[in-house]
């Protein structure tokens, strides 16, 4: 019984066998259709993420040139370059003031824009039919429209200086950021618009000429007296 067993079990061993191989012959070209199949549709989504990645191309915010940090005038325009082609906007204070079609590495320039008082954002980005790019740095413009201020605390118009006073230090205030110049010399001017000057006296009468200017190129002047002796 158990020859005849082990006899069954090597036919039934070697019949599984045959009919194994029959499929893995009948059924290979299948296999590696199959296999075909599963390479080209990798590659079909290959191809279409690579398309999408070209279609969304990823744009840069353009840059303005010669932004003035002040200016005088109420109303500006703004220039700049982009280094692609689209819709380039323009933003002063997040709302968008102007839209320029522009061509990738050429200049661009803005309609004018009416600025407040004060200082004025301006930021720039561009867009085509797929993308979109963020938002550019942030520019600041400042509207001046008032001349400067400027007060001289020491000394007062007309006063008198003898013997060891002369050498003394000419003090004021003016507006932050402005420039003073006495006797058309730069002065020393901390960040809070306070300033002072080292003056020599000469015998007898001396005008002082002092001027402040702000960043738009407003002046304003003012002129004091003072006197020397020695006696």
């Amino acid at each position: 019984n158990i020859k005849k067993n082990n006899k069954w079990t090597v036919i039934l061993s070697l019949l599984a066998f045959f009919l194994f191989c029959i499929l893995l012959l009948k059924g290979f070209p299948y296999i590696l259709e199959g296999i075909g199949n599963i390479s080209q549709f990798l590659n079909k989504n290959d191809n279409k993420n690579i398309s999408q990645q070209k279609n969304e191309e990823i744009l840069l915010p353009p840059m303005l040139i010669d932004i003035p940090q002040a200016t005088s005038s109420a109303y500006i325009k703004v220039s700049g370059e982009s280094e692609q082609t689209g819709t380039v906007e323009i933003y002063l204070n997040m709302k968008l003031e102007d839209e320029i079609d522009s061509e990738a590495g050429q200049k661009f320039t803005s309609s004018l824009f009416k600025l407040k008082d004060g200082p004025n954002e301006i930021r720039t980005k561009i867009k085509n039919d797929t993308s979109e790019s963020s938002f550019s740095e942030s520019y600041t413009v400042s509207l001046l429209s008032k001349e400067p201020t400027l007060e001289v605390s020491f000394p007062q118009d007309g006063s008198k200086f003898l013997k060891a006073d002369k050498r003394i230090t000419l003090q004021g205030k003016t507006d932050e950021n402005n420039t003073i110049f006495v006797n058309d010399t730069k002065a020393i001017v901390d960040s809070d618009g306070s300033f002072s000057h080292l003056i020599e006296l000469n015998e007898g009468d001396n005008q002082i000429t002092i001027k402040s200017k702000n960043q738009a190129g407003k002046e304003l002047e003012k002129k004091i007296t003072v006197s020397y002796s020695r006696e």
